[in-house]
């Protein structure tokens, strides 16, 4: 069983890890023990997140361990101008490790002036939001909904689809060829990728 961390903070986008949460479930309705998803805080008491719903964090950021979780991601919200040592000084730990990282929207500016961004494609919210953070890393931005680089994903806060198909990739909780199809199905909503995103979730269940 391994893990795939959500960092849980005051005003964490609800939408932005929503799609994560439910992908990994399905994943483990279909072949059971493989995936579990965990909140991770700094400390462990109740934050809320944009959406006002309560989210308990199972463990604190220090008890993560590398070798058992498949990917960290840090959802967006309205408090990473400043702060937020724990968990950057966890992103370093963890991609020292090889883990793969996320971090969508607001995340993304904590990452940038941690200097995280400074040498690798990346993407966020917009240039200009990103440079606001004193970050020297300009000229890898890429004008895309989302892009994985040095096992960092970024992503804007607009586009938590692509988001979640490049962490499902990193932490391969499915094949290349259902995350193909439900990103088609996501973004077409179309009844011919519907049946072929069907026919792909068949086969991953019928693969256990």
């Amino acid at each position: 069983m391994r893990d795939i961390i959500i960092y849980a903070t005051d005003t964490m986008a609800d939408w932005e890890f929503a799609y994560l949460t439910t992908e990994v479930a399905r994943a483990e309705q279909a072949r059971p023990g493989r995936f579990r998803v965990r909140f991770a805080g700094d400390g462990t008491a109740t934050v809320r997140t944009l959406g006002g719903l309560p989210v308990t964090p199972e463990i604190d950021l220090g008890e993560i361990d590398p070798a058992t979780t498949a990917a960290f991601v840090l959802p967006g919200g309205d408090t990473y101008a400043d702060g937020h040592l724990p968990v950057l000084g966890t992103v370093d730990r963890l991609v020292a490790e090889g883990v793969p990282i996320g971090a969508i929207c607001g995340a993304t500016f904590a990452l940038a002036r941690h200097g995280l961004l400074d040498s690798i494609a990346h993407t966020s919210n917009a240039p200009s939001f990103l440079l606001e953070s004193g970050y020297d890393g300009g000229r890898h931005y890429r004008h895309v909904d989302a892009v994985t680089d040095g096992g960092i994903t970024t992503a804007t806060g607009l586009r938590p689809i692509p988001f979640t198909t490049e962490i499902l990739r990193a932490a391969e909780v499915f094949p290349d060829s259902y995350i193909d199809a439900w990103l088609e199905l996501n973004s077409s909503a179309s009844e011919e990728s519907f049946h072929a995103y069907m026919e792909q979730a068949e086969a991953f269940a019928g693969s256990a």
